[in-house]
């Protein structure tokens, strides 16, 4: 039997071979491209044996820890074989040697003429992996999609991360419990709103109004379409918030490390600069090319250039410029379903209506549609009316996929009713999606 985690060795060999000192080997291309079909094979025939079973009660891990790790995995090798260029720009200030004796940095990532030693190997690997967006490398997004980070003191960027933690984990808390609530429901959200929160029947029980509102399966219905937007916004705050515990960690991590290592070992000096936000204000985005190109977290944007635009782009390049680039753009959001469906699938099971690529296939077409809008009018989809527009594909593309999503597990699948949470589900980050298994360890030990 296949090690579960026996794909980790090839991709490692492949994050080794694009450090800058093989930049011009063409062995060391080779080799990384040569071992793009067994990274593949071994995380995808070995992704069964990574999750934790039974799946049914663990969907809530599986699902953003250990299926989606797969993905990304596989999807970071196919770049890795394929790259052919400079990791660290030239004129990067942060790969620069300082001259400034009392300020020295340990383990720059500069280019010699010596191999990397084991040491030096071991912490790019890591610096590698765990900078998903490439921040400080060619891999980087554009300034024009994330926010650019202040510099900080040590002291400012703590304080500053553990209050966002706070405040994403309170938000997440209280859209996960309206999530758990409509799943268990009837009557979905507007069950929830009704009995719970604002009770409509009551305020338009006396009102010649009422008759004019029936609560029947009608309003039922209209409510399925924005069904979507506890669990939408959840997702918003809960990658914010893994994100930024990653962040606290990696933080922590630095600050001892730098205090027990020897100078050989010990990680660069930290930089704020390098931690700026997941998202890019999706709030305030008026169209739907705006949304999700420049708005939503862009964690995996190379993954869906690389390996959905440019190979559907490249395709269609003999129809001309703008085929080429309608193809690259439906070929991003074909990639960013079939992510998803992957994904959700591996821990649980197969909706073969494919919902969720619908979905993304929906948002190409959407786009498409608004490049078309400013061709014919020179003006942008923007404002009150394009947010409006958005707003309506989204919670109609999104409600097939979400009644899926919670079909297969979500918000139910290893799931307490919140009448039954401890207050440990209340001040854990993540918290209400563990298991209670997990919870009643922690409250037995």
């Amino acid at each position: 039997m296949v090690p579960a985690y026996s794909f980790l060795i090839p991709l490692f060999l492949q994050v080794f071979l694009i450090h800058p000192y093989f930049e011009k080997s063409k062995q060391a291309r080779i080799t990384r491209a040569g071992l793009i079909p067994l990274t593949i094979y071994l995380a995808l025939s070995t992704a069964e044996e990574r999750l934790i079973k039974p799946i049914e009660r663990y969907f809530h891990i599986n699902f953003p820890v250990v299926t989606f790790a797969t993905f990304h995995s596989v999807c970071l090798s196919i770049q890795l074989g394929i790259f052919d260029g400079n990791l660290i720009p030239e004129n990067d200030s942060r790969i620069e040697e300082k001259r400034n004796k009392k300020l020295k940095v340990r383990n720059k990532i500069v280019k010699n003429e010596n191999p990397p030693s084991l040491v030096e190997a071991i912490k790019f690997i890591a610096w590698f992996i765990f900078s998903p967006r490439g921040i400080g490398t060619t891999w980087s997004p554009p300034n024009s999609v994330i926010i650019q980070a202040p510099r900080l003191s040590p002291k400012s960027f703590f304080l500053k991360t553990v209050l966002k933690i706070f405040i994403n984990h309170v938000m997440f808390l209280a859209l996960w419990i309206v999530c758990v609530k409509s799943v268990k429901n009837p009557r979905s959200l507007y069950g929830v709103l009704n009995d719970e929160i604002l009770n409509f029947e009551k305020l338009l029980e006396n009102n010649d109004l009422a008759q004019a509102f029936e609560l029947d399966e009608k309003i039922i219905t209209l409510f399925s379409y924005i069904a979507s937007l506890p669990f939408a916004n959840a997702a918003y705050f809960a990658i914010e918030l893994i994100g930024n515990l990653f962040y606290l960690v990696e933080f922590i991590f630095y600050s001892i490390a730098t205090l027990i290592l020897p100078a050989s070992m010990s990680p660069r000096s930290f930089d704020s600069t390098e931690y700026p936000d997941l998202f890019n204000k999706p709030w305030m985005r008026s169209s739907l090319i705006e949304f999700w190109s420049k708005g939503w977290h862009s964690l995996f944007r190379r993954h869906i250039l690389v390996c959905g635009w440019k190979p559907f782009e490249l395709i269609f390049s003999p129809l001309g410029s703008q085929a080429s680039k309608i193809a690259g753009m439906m070929g991003a959001m074909i990639f960013s379903g079939l992510f998803h469906e992957y994904t959700l699938a591996a821990a649980s099971k197969v909706d073969y209506n494919f919902p969720t690529m619908k979905v993304f296939i929906l948002m190409g077409v959407g786009m498409i549609l608004e490049g078309y809008f400013k061709t014919l009018t020179g003006r942008k989809v923007n404002g009150l009316t394009g947010y409006v527009w958005m707003s309506l594909i989204v919670g109609f593309a999104a409600r097939d996929a979400v009644l899926s999503w919670i079909e297969r597990g979500l918000a139910s699948s290893g799931i307490t009713d919140v009448e039954n949470w401890t207050w440990h589900r209340y001040f854990i980050p993540f918290g209400a999606i563990l298991p209670e298994c997990w919870i009643s360890y922690l409250y037995q030990s």
